[in-house]
């Protein structure tokens, strides 16, 4: 497969800098009972309360859940295989670079055709490019937010850190107004799933063995409903910092 000059367009162009968290004072050792205060978790949200842990086991899960996402600055290139709508099935090429306050992706066929070029930054989506069939209205926003659950730590405050009724550790952030974010650990890799405001389920993600730089060889995406799709990830190769 030729390597398009787009992927090697899409290079890391900020330096190694955490992203800004507005965290709360009682947010991840505080335990589930400020959660409420802070979201109603477990209340208005439909969604259960983690089991309360200790607080060594709260330090240890926390550091856990964060480590899940890259550190900055990062770019990967991956091969999708999307189940849409319909049974309908697609491979892709997808290359993802982190920018100051977000990042950049493109989407592109087999053959290095460029579909779709967005920037994501500060939870805003400008559109660079985007041809049919992507250049249908919601495409790019979709795609730019389930990038952000796979490899961007929630810009919101972290609201509980304990067990999930599954067992799992787990960590939940706020991560706006609208949604809530769990990240369930498992022993390589972890499932992360995305909420509204009512406990309904957006999107479930698994992300498989990690590797040296933070990034995940394997992942799956899923959105459910009748109009839902599945993506399965594969890292194409992995990439060095540029010099």
């Amino acid at each position: 497969m030729s390597r398009s000059p787009m992927i090697d367009s899409l290079r890391p162009t900020e330096r190694r800098v955490g992203r800004g968290r507005r965290v709360a004072g009682c947010a991840c050792l505080a335990g589930a009972a400020c959660a409420g205060a802070l979201w109603g978790v477990g209340c208005s949200s439909g969604l259960a309360d983690l089991e309360v842990v200790s607080a060594s086991e709260r330090a240890h899960t926390a550091v856990g859940c964060r480590q899940l996402f890259p550190p900055r600055p990062w770019r990967a290139t991956h091969v999708i295989d999307a189940t849409l709508p319909l049974g309908q099935r697609a491979t892709l090429i997808g290359a993802v670079a982190s920018e100051e306050h977000g990042f950049r992706s493109a989407l592109l066929t087999q053959e290095g055709f460029v579909l779709l070029d967005v920037k994501y930054l500060s939870g805003e989506v400008e559109v660079l490019r985007a041809v049919s069939p992507v250049n249908r209205d919601g495409f790019a926003a979709s795609m730019a937010t389930d990038i952000d659950l796979l490899m961007q730590e929630p810009e919101g405050p972290l609201v509980q850190v304990g067990r999930a009724t599954s067992g799992e550790p787990a960590c939940r952030w706020h991560d706006d107004a609208e949604t809530l974010v769990e990240v369930r650990l498992a022993p390589q890799g972890a499932e992360l799933l995305r909420y509204d405001a009512r406990g309904q389920l957006l999107r479930r993600a698994t992300l498989g063995r990690i590797g040296a730089d933070g990034i995940a060889h394997d992942m799956t995406i899923e959105a459910p409903g009748t109009t839902g799709y599945r993506l399965e990830v594969r890292r194409l190769e992995p990439t060095e910092d540029p010099p």
